[in-house]
C-alpha cells in the first residue's frame, strides 16, 4: 500500500506533467522570482484556478501572483507614486471645472447635423 506521502507527491507530478503540457510553464517574467511558498487549496478552488489559468493561456503560479498584486498592490505602489510624481511635473493647462467641461463638450448646435 502507497503512503498518503508518495500519493501526494505522484499526484503532484502527475499534475505538474498536465499542466506543463497544456501551458507554457517556463514564463519570461520582468521580475526574479525567489521566493517559494506554499499554498493550499480546496479542491473546488485549485480546480477553478486552474481552469482561469488555461482560459487565460497563462500558468497557475502567474495567475496568483497577478491576483496577490492587484488585491494587495505589492509592487505598484511605487510605481504609483513615481507617477503621480511624473504627473504633477507636467505643465498641462487648467481651468476651473465648469470652463473644462465647456471646453470638452460641444455645444447642442454642433451635434445636430
Amino acid at each position: 500500500m502507497h503512503s498518503p506521502d508518495s500519493l501526494a507527491l505522484a499526484s503532484s507530478l502527475c499534475l505538474y506533467g498536465y499542466l506543463s503540457e497544456r501551458y507554457n510553464t517556463y514564463m519570461e517574467v520582468d521580475v526574479e522570482l525567489s521566493k517559494k511558498t506554499t499554498i493550499l487549496f480546496s479542491r473546488e478552488q485549485h480546480r477553478q484556478l486552474t481552469r482561469l489559468a488555461r482560459d487565460r493561456k497563462t500558468s497557475f503560479g502567474d495567475l496568483v501572483r497577478s491576483a496577490c498584486e492587484l488585491e494587495y498592490g505589492t509592487s505598484s505602489l511605487q510605481r504609483r507614486f513615481k507617477a503621480i510624481e511624473e504627473l504633477s511635473r507636467l505643465d498641462l493647462p487648467v481651468s476651473d471645472v465648469a470652463t473644462m467641461k465647456r471646453e470638452s463638450v460641444p455645444g447642442t448646435d454642433k451635434l445636430l447635423p
